[in-house]
């Protein structure tokens, strides 16, 4: 069971990674107005009365009458499949797929910051599409639309490092670069790609093996991503994919990335600017 959240909010963040969350949720899931006694049956941890008043507290479960349920929705396969159907959905999804990968990049990146209004849950079997960014604004950063874990994600292992996280997935790129600063890493890749896009040869580092190991540059020193530099607005699909809901826009970009990327779309964005970094010159 995955969950779609604000992650603009640390305490929501905190509670879906508790041990406690998983299968507190697919309890009350499968056992809808069951009782504290039922519960604490269930689950008699140490600390969990606690975790529970908290999912109450921001809205996650709710208590009335001395019974607890769900107040999340909660998704299916059948619900995407549904809105896969939708009219509005496969118009946009054909759009989508006949842009270049430049123009696709340009017009879903400022939809990284896009957030549920409200809180759900979407069963594990569910593909859908999430994206991310690593780096910081105004300087290189990397983006990349995933549906599922992916070891070459650059993104992803920044994202994960954030949260203290080590995923055995990202094993080998953490061998070689750890918890690199993430900023200081960008920095190095930047000189990297100024150095390819003149045709020279960088000099060899860690953060040149991070490209090569991610299939982002080839031996030969070609960029196998979209580097943007500047971003144009697309007024119509715009229009097109903000009537849709946080849940329908996720599943079109899931259908999108497993249809056209095999799970995994991945470009980088710098602002081009008038005065060029003085490093980038040499």
């Amino acid at each position: 069971m995955k969950i779609y959240y604000d992650t603009r909010k640390p305490k929501l963040y905190e509670l879906q990674t508790k041990a406690f969350f998983t299968p507190l949720m697919t309890f009350l899931q499968a056992r809808p107005n069951c009782t504290l006694r039922e519960l604490n049956q269930q689950f008699s941890e140490k600390g969990f009365v606690k975790y529970l008043e908290s999912c109450i507290e921001v809205g996650w479960i709710e208590r009335a009458d001395r019974r607890y349920q769900l107040n999340l929705p909660f998704y299916t396969q059948e619900d995407q499949q549904q809105v896969a159907k939708e009219a509005a959905v496969q118009e946009l999804l054909q759009d989508l797929l006949h842009l270049s990968q430049e123009e696709l990049a340009t017009f879903l990146q400022p939809f990284v910051t896009c957030q549920p209004e409200t809180a759900y849950l979407v069963a594990e079997d569910v593909p859908m599409g999430r994206l991310q960014v690593a780096g910081l604004p105004g300087d290189l950063q990397a983006f990349s639309l995933v549906t599922k874990p992916d070891a070459s994600d650059l993104a992803g292992y920044f994202v994960a490092n954030r949260h203290l996280e080590e995923p055995v997935l990202y094993s080998q790129l953490a061998q070689l670069i750890g918890d690199v600063d993430e900023e200081y890493y960008f920095q190095q890749v930047q000189w990297i790609l100024s150095r390819v896009g003149k045709g020279k040869t960088p000099k060899a580092s860690i953060f040149y093996e991070s490209l090569l190991l991610t299939g982002i540059l080839t031996k030969e020193n070609q960029l196998t991503i979209p580097y943007l530099r500047n971003l144009s607005e697309n007024a119509e699909l715009k229009t097109k994919i903000m009537k849709l809901n946080h849940f329908e826009i996720s599943v079109l970009l899931g259908f999108l990335c497993e249809n056209r990327f095999k799970g995994l779309f991945r470009w980088f964005y710098k602002e081009k600017t008038i005065l060029a970094n003085k490093r980038e010159n040499n």
